[in-house]
């Protein structure tokens, strides 16, 4: 399966291809060291021959965001990659400071959605197509964005994608219900009608681009904070997920911004040997990502949940980009 989506990949390619005038477009990716995408990159080197290779600079995702301008004013990057939350703030600590930027031709959100008002930022103001694709670790490819952007055209030959309610009866187009996927590729890791946690409406029309897969809107779903620290810097949730996500004793974990420089981490773990066996790992690297002002308090205990939905990363402080 994982060969197979080479060429599976093809028809969401192109789209971007077409908005960059090249077959083979210029990178620029602002990820975190250990994602999937790595690994899957990391065994297509090993594993396959490609007689095109992408011309893909990665980015650590805490990379400070006046060297990312850096690198994109060096290099002049076709297309900048990154997620939803994370593009946003950089866009708009680009306009706050007045950092200057020669936008690429396209942005690329995945992994979340984009935050309210961001698609018209980057848009209006720096006049930069966003595209999105809906791919995840149980099924790579879900939807994707033409150029018009109207929604996902939905990979319906490798991916069933019914959209369901409450009840698990199909919600009709217009109505946000949960999407459940049943991957048509991965005959190894077999997954049929599996919720996989996003909220999402079926679009009213078909696009104008003249594709005939049907369209899906922008997610809703996984909401977490970006951490806005006090000299200005911000700490995307997957950075926090980084540290945290290899130790075995962290079952879940929840940091907790209540001002720029204090902070609290709530673990949920098996015992108490266990909470002081998982403090003495992540806790120096949590520490250094927050900035050596930062207090941290920690403890074990249940972990708060707003509205029904669980985040990992709470900020209660305003972000200030400026």
């Amino acid at each position: 399966s994982l060969l197979a989506n080479i060429a599976f990949g093809e028809r969401e390619r192109e789209p971007v291809n077409r908005l960059c005038g090249t077959f083979r477009p210029r990178e620029l990716y602002v990820g975190y060291e250990t994602s999937t995408f790595k690994k899957v990159t990391a065994f297509y080197a090993d594993a396959a021959r490609l007689p095109v290779q992408p011309k893909r600079r990665f980015v650590p995702l805490s990379t400070p965001v006046e060297e990312v301008v850096a690198l994109a004013e060096a290099e002049r990057p076709d297309v900048l990659v990154g997620y939803g939350g994370w593009l946003d703030l950089f866009f708009r600590t680009v306009a706050a400071r007045g950092l200057a930027l020669r936008p690429p031709k396209a942005v690329m959100y995945m992994g979340e959605a984009l935050p309210h008002g961001a698609r018209e930022l980057v848009e209006q103001r720096f006049g930069v197509p966003v595209l999105s694709r809906y791919n995840a670790v149980e099924s790579f490819k879900i939807g994707y964005f033409c150029e018009r952007a109207t929604g996902f055209h939905v990979h319906e030959d490798l991916c069933h994608v019914p959209v369901v309610d409450d009840d698990g009866r199909d919600a009709a187009p217009g109505v946000a219900g949960r999407v459940v996927i049943s991957n048509l590729v991965n005959r190894a890791t077999v997954l049929i009608s599996y919720p996989i946690g996003d909220l999402a409406a079926w679009r009213d029309a078909s696009c104008g681009c003249g594709r005939t897969l049907r369209v899906l809107g922008e997610l809703e779903g996984r909401v977490e904070d970006v951490v806005t620290l006090a000299d200005g810097r911000f700490v995307h949730p997957r950075a926090v997920w980084q540290v945290l996500k290899d130790d075995a004793d962290v079952l879940q974990y929840q940091l907790t911004q209540h001002e720029p420089r204090r902070f609290e981490l709530r673990l949920a773990t098996l015992d108490g040997d266990a909470f002081a066996r998982a403090l003495a790992r992540p806790l120096p690297a949590l520490r250094r990502l927050l900035g050596d002002d930062a207090v941290l308090d920690a403890s074990r205990g249940a972990l708060e949940r707003g509205g029904g939905k669980f985040r990992a990363v709470v900020s209660h402080c305003r972000p200030a980009v400026g």
